[in-house]
């Protein structure tokens, strides 16, 4: 047993390693050293990037484990979970069809790519502004999205802080995209469709991580000017977003795109200069327990337990009220 589990451990720290060189992970070698250089240029201190009160903070060490042993559960546990996308596609493709009959290529190729890449880009990013507004404001959900906003420091690693439930959701809801995005291309453009990639990654996506994305997660104050943060979420948005008690509402939801949440009027803009006072994390309570890994995995099933026994005690009592 330990020695699987050592073997296992050897293997994955090679895998790590490996994601330095794939771009479609945020930790590629040049996303972190783009963020790197944007944040040097702004803090003109390399003690300030790398103080070990931040990467080596409790909540920090956390993301770390987390980092580790999800990747663990989403291989074994997650993975066999998830469907395909395939029939997806085919489904999509088939009904649009039989209205309105085979897609024609013609000369239209060129087109083709940049119209799926864009379709896949835009699904992406709206989807996951979706599940991220219905992980705030479905109480059941927060429960389990509360673990990433548990995080009282941030770095790049805090974007793998996050509960398997909700790696399963965000998951789950990749696979869907993939197939409408791929569904709905052919049937507008035909089969023979290719993706506009740089290194294998949506040029899109590619470009925003190389935007240095990583500093959403962290304490360096990125901002883009005014004018453009209604177009895309910059670092500081998004660290406004992870701002403690900040208003009742959640700001900043998007990942890539503002216009969702201009549109749904949680669009925050991010000021000049760091706003005083600035904290990270939930209540003192939560940030506390979110010490715990035990606390951090279980405690989410715990609490939305209680919600639904709650809600059932309430339908049943209903129930007994109208009979």
């Amino acid at each position: 047993m330990f020695e699987l589990i050592f073997n296992w451990l050897q293997a994955d720290i090679l895998q790590i390693s490996a994601q330095l060189l794939e771009a479609s992970n945020r930790l590629f070698w040049a996303y972190l050293l783009a963020a790197g250089l944007a944040a040097l240029i702004i803090s003109g201190s390399i003690s300030y990037l790398f103080h070990r009160r931040i990467w080596w903070h409790a909540s920090a060490r956390c993301d770390y484990w987390l980092f580790i042993i999800n990747r663990f559960i989403r291989f074994a546990v997650i993975a066999p979970l998830l469907f395909s996308s395939v029939p997806i596609a085919i489904f999509i493709y088939d009904v649009i069809k039989g209205f309105n009959g085979p897609a024609q290529m013609g000369g239209y190729a060129s087109h083709s790519a940049l119209g799926f890449t864009l379709i896949f880009f835009i699904l992406d990013d709206l989807s996951r502004f979706l599940l991220h507004f219905c992980l705030h404001k479905m109480p059941l959900l927060w429960c389990f999205h509360k673990v990433h906003h548990s995080a009282t420091v941030l770095t790049p690693m805090t974007i793998f802080r996050s509960h398997p439930i909700e790696t399963l959701l965000y998951a789950s809801r990749m696979t869907l995209v993939q197939g409408i995005a791929l569904g709905l291309s052919m049937a507008l453009w035909g089969t023979n469709i290719s993706l506009i990639d740089i290194m294998g990654v949506n040029a899109f996506i590619f470009a925003f991580n190389l935007a240095a994305s990583n500093l959403r997660h962290s304490h360096v104050w990125l901002r883009w000017p005014t004018w453009l943060q209604y177009i895309v979420i910059c670092p500081a948005q998004h660290q406004l977003h992870h701002q403690r008690n900040r208003t009742p509402q959640p700001v900043n939801l998007g990942t890539c795109l503002a216009v969702w949440d201009w549109l749904s009027g949680t669009l925050s803009i991010a000021a000049k200069n760091k706003p005083g006072r600035f904290a990270f994390g939930l209540n003192h309570k939560e940030n506390k327990q979110a010490l715990k890994l035990s606390a951090l995995y279980f405690e989410p099933f715990k609490t939305s337990g209680k919600l639904v026994y709650k809600r059932f005690q309430h339908c049943l009592n209903c129930v007994k009220f109208k009979a």
